[in-house]
């Protein structure tokens, strides 16, 4: 397992590794709500109850509908071992850490929130201006 990642980190020609870096732009689109598994996955998955019903209401509110109630998910759960977080974290050693920041530090965003912060409100969350339509 170790020489696989090693081998995903540090092989410039991995399947998927240009076309992560060629939508970067999307994760920074004003108008992208980004939600992760990590934040949706719940208790039963490992996550928080929290954090689910942070990532909810971030999206309610990128959808315009921040005075809904989040509707309860499900994702699929421990008892077929599918998706739990942090799994991947048994395998990741610090040499590996380290090669993820070396080859692949500008692919990794900041939580949602600090992406938020730091490009500024989304568009449900700016303020109105009229401006003339481009064409």
């Amino acid at each position: 397992m170790d020489a696989k990642i090693t081998l995903a980190l540090t092989d410039p020609a991995f399947p998927g590794m240009r076309e992560a870096r060629g939508c970067q732009w999307l994760l920074r689109h004003p108008a992208v709500c980004v939600l992760t598994h990590e934040e949706l996955a719940g208790p039963a998955l490992g996550g928080t109850t929290e954090a689910r019903d942070h990532a909810l209401h971030r999206l309610l509110t990128a959808t315009g509908h921040a005075d809904l109630p989040p509707a309860p998910i499900t994702l699929p759960g421990p008892d077929n071992g599918e998706l739990p977080v942090g799994v991947w974290r048994t395998h990741f050693s610090p040499e590996h850490e380290r090669l993820l920041q070396q080859h692949h530090g500008g692919l990794l965003s900041p939580h949602p929130d600090e992406a938020a912060r730091a490009i500024g409100p989304r568009r449900s969350d700016a303020p109105a201006t009229s401006r003339p339509a481009s064409r």
